[in-house]
């Protein structure tokens, strides 16, 4: 790499097209628009690094707020990798975050590269898949779909769940085209939260909490019971979920692989015990 022809430039949508046909390249299953929510959240977040003015390299920053900061997208081309692209990129960009504490989702075997920026492993997100064949469930579910009037609410529900607020990022995420999300209630207040969006390999969910595994099962059951044969879901699922990897593994889903969730700083006020599916590996 020639430092002299190497420069990084905050992006918009329009050009980190650039790097969701990346993305599919590698075979990443992505959410249907996706792109546009996560840009959402944070506008001069998103980073490409040029050689020579061709776009190489990727790495988004998703500052949430004061306190907390999201990393992902960290890809390189293939025929330029292992060059020091990755590397400049993350150098360049990584104040970006500072002095707010910090997550991302490593895979295996960049845990100790990251471990020497600070970052510590927290616990393990694994990817589970399966072709729902239905009617796996079929009948009615005691849910309310999200709409305008409980968006507020479910957004709040989210922030209490993760400990951080992400409005811009989720006010399309439930409702628009190709997209779902469904809550429970008990004496009014919300109790569970599931989505579902198309992708590019399927369905995947996320976010999804649950207070209990009734309420867990009840929604999870809602959305396969919506969705067209043989549609292959995908789901991450934290370690500690460990009601949730019962359920879907018993529904015929398999683990693909799994990322460490890592963190510099403190950690965000993370409710364990009512995650059950994460969002998004790149944006939590």
């Amino acid at each position: 790499m020639n430092p002299k022809t190497f420069s990084i430039l905050s992006v918009s949508l329009a050009a980190w097209q650039e790097v969701v046909e990346w993305e599919k390249a590698e075979q990443w299953d992505l959410g249907l628009d996706d792109e546009a929510n996560f840009i959402r959240a944070d506008p001069n977040g998103f980073f490409i690094g040029y050689d020579n003015g061709k776009p190489v390299a990727s790495l988004s920053i998703v500052n949430f707020n004061d306190t907390y900061s999201h990393i992902g997208h960290f890809l390189v081309i293939r025929d330029k990798r292992r060059q020091g692209f990755g590397l400049k990129i993350w150098e360049q960009c990584i104040s970006r975050a500072n002095p707010r504490s910090s997550g991302l989702d490593s895979v295996i075997n960049q845990r100790e590269n990251y471990e020497k920026w600070g970052y510590v492993a927290s616990y393990k997100i694994f990817r589970l898949s399966c072709i729902i064949k239905p009617p796996l469930y079929s009948g009615k579910f005691a849910v309310e779909e999200v709409n305008s009037k409980n968006l507020a609410e479910v957004i709040d529900f989210d922030a209490v769940c993760i400990g951080y607020r992400r409005d811009p990022m989720l006010k399309n995420w439930f409702s628009s085209k190709g997209r779902w999300g469904f809550i429970t209630r008990e004496n009014g207040v919300i109790t569970g939260l599931i989505s579902a969006r198309n992708s590019t390999a399927g369905i995947r969910i996320g976010p999804l909490y649950a207070v209990n595994s009734a309420t867990l099962e009840r929604l999870f059951k809602k959305v396969c019971s919506l969705l067209p044969k043989n549609k292959r879901v995908t789901v991450d699922v934290p370690e500690f979920a460990r009601d949730a990897l019962v359920l879907f593994y018993a529904s015929g889903m398999t683990e693909q692989f799994y990322t460490y969730r890592m963190y510099r700083g403190v950690p965000p006020d993370e409710k364990t015990s009512l995650i059950k599916g994460v969002a998004s590996l790149d944006l939590g």
